[in-house]
């Protein structure tokens, strides 16, 4: 071999061998909502540092050599630093964007920009490891408030070493001193006479803390004014924040350039966002949640219908200053709407997977192998999968246009013979099979024009298919209602009249066939 061929040969080999990774910068999720209205999760301090620093230098530590970080939640905020992919919305996007541009030459590594780990790569690279346990490493995602809570404790408490409390540099920003009780506290920080920091406490550059406050579990960040007889219990306080005389602030989180007025108490489990003013003289109930924005377009939301609770728990401050000092906060949060969860978002993606697989033809593996991956990103059980892949082709044939029953039950048995793989799948058990029975019967309740033809369906699903049993069938017809709901329970009982015709089939094919066992037996 020449020395040329040699030498690009070599070169090749190189290139082959360079570790590269991607960074998935949004949640694609609204777990920390309502402050990832405003800026991306990834770029949230953990301990007074960015969620996305901790992933990069995890990367870097552990020799990967190109890094992609996709990010589609307030893009402007870090596309400085990263090249921004504007069409993703979810994480197949993103892992299909990847493949289109053929960024990727070889096996990568896939992590989350919110991923805290000390662990070497070097232990699970190959394509043989499924899994890795950590015994003397660390690993863990960000991926909620709870998470938050338990992970920054972590690095305060050094086991996320050497990512810790007093390496962590950023720019222009003196370091930490590490004190007794691990208690670390910056430079140039003001501590009035009497204060006390207890145990496990951080307090970044610039802040001051006044007379006979007490703080513990807590993280403070740069540039805050405390004032006196404070009590901070397991709180987290980012940058830029006043907080007046005399409050109280337990397990909960408050932004940057807030501001808690005096005589404030606020329960646990409590997020205000940026620049929300609150106070003075009111005591904020468990859970609220505080925020001056509206969703928009680009807050990483797949429907923003879907946000219509964040609209509720707006504050506008100046309205708020103007009103009755006697004028609780608990008005302000309504109690029983929940965010957003993974199960609606997750259902989202399997919808968009399966339109797309119909438009593009795409084989029925693939698109359960596009389904499965997508359910590591979310929290979602086997059982809820099962029902969520029933239920989002039962909506195929009506994205465009709302059908009568007739052309419904035509359109969805056509889709049904061709995403049969798909169903096949996932549908096998006794348990799965009931599985599909209860998402048929919960999705009446959601359209109405599919109630007239649940009987065609189940029977199609039975003789033609073969995923229903009989038997199943006959158990899930038999459930009685545990709903205390009029409504739910006369629904339940409709639809058991609508399939009653069915069922006696099913039962009068049995009776004979147990009366032609019992004549063949006889003779």
């Amino acid at each position: 071999m020449s020395k040329k061929k040699k030498a690009a040969t070599e070169t090749l080999l190189k290139q082959d061998d360079i570790l590269q990774a991607v960074v998935l910068a949004d949640s694609f999720n609204v777990r920390f909502a309502p402050i990832t209205l405003e800026k991306p999760r990834t770029l949230l301090p953990l301990v007074n540092r960015p969620l996305l620093d901790y992933t990069l230098e995890f990367l870097v530590s552990a020799g990967v050599q190109d890094i992609y970080v996709y990010c589609t939640s307030h893009p402007e905020q870090i596309q400085n630093h990263i090249k921004v992919s504007e069409d993703c919305r979810t994480v197949g996007d993103a892992l299909r964007d990847i493949d289109n541009k053929e960024l990727i030459k070889s096996d990568f590594i896939l992590v989350n920009g919110d991923v805290i780990s000390n662990m070497s790569l070097k232990k699970i690279m190959g394509n043989q490891i499924h899994l890795h346990l950590l015994h003397t490493e660390y690993a863990a995602r960000v991926s909620n408030l709870y998470m938050y809570d338990a992970i920054s404790k972590d690095v305060i408490h050094r086991w996320t070493y050497p990512f810790v409390v007093d390496n962590n540099l950023c720019v222009n920003e003196s370091g930490y001193m590490l004190l007794r009780h691990n208690i670390y506290i910056s430079k140039d920080i003001t501590l009035a006479r009497g204060c006390v920091l207890k145990e496990d406490v951080v307090v970044g550059q610039g802040t001051c803390i006044g007379t006979n406050t007490v703080i513990s579990n807590s993280v403070i960040g740069r540039n805050c004014q405390i004032g006196e007889n404070v009590i901070l219990k397991n709180a987290y306080i980012w940058d830029n924040v006043v907080i007046c005389g005399h409050c109280e602030i337990d397990s909960s989180l408050i932004c940057n350039g807030s501001t808690v007025l005096s005589n404030v108490t606020i329960q646990p489990n409590c997020t205000i966002s940026y620049n929300v003013t609150v106070g003075p003289d009111v005591n904020i109930k468990p859970g609220t949640l505080l925020t001056t924005q509206l969703p928009t377009l680009n807050t990483g939301f797949d429907d923003l219908s879907d946000s219509k609770w964040l609209t509720d728990l707006c504050v506008d401050t100046e309205q708020d200053e103007e009103s009755s000092e006697d004028e609780s906060i608990e008005d302000l949060t309504p109690p029983t709407t929940p965010p957003l969860d993974d199960t609606r978002m997750f259902y989202n993606e399997v919808l968009d997977s399966l339109h797309r697989g119909i438009e593009e033809n795409i084989n029925c593996d693939n698109l359960v192998l596009e389904i499965n991956s997508s359910k590591y990103a979310y929290n979602v059980s086997m059982k809820e999968l099962n029902g969520l892949v029933v239920k989002a082709i039962l909506e195929l044939p009506q994205l465009q246009s709302t059908l009568r029953p007739p052309q419904y039950l035509s359109a969805l048995k056509t889709l049904l013979k061709q995403l049969s793989p798909v169903l096949q799948n996932y549908i096998k058990s006794c348990e799965s099979q009931m599985d599909c029975l209860v998402a048929l019967e919960e999705y009446c309740g959601s359209c109405e024009n599919f109630a007239p033809i649940i009987m065609q369906v189940i029977h199609y699903m039975y003789d033609q298919m073969e995923i229903l049993q009989e038997s199943v069938i006959l158990s899930w017809y038999n459930q009685t209602s545990s709903s205390d709901e009029p409504h739910t329970r006369m629904k339940h009982q409709e639809i058991r009249k609508q399939v009653t015709t069915f069922v006696k089939w099913l039962e009068e094919a049995d009776e004979e066939s147990d009366s032609d066992d019992d004549d063949d037996d006889s003779n």
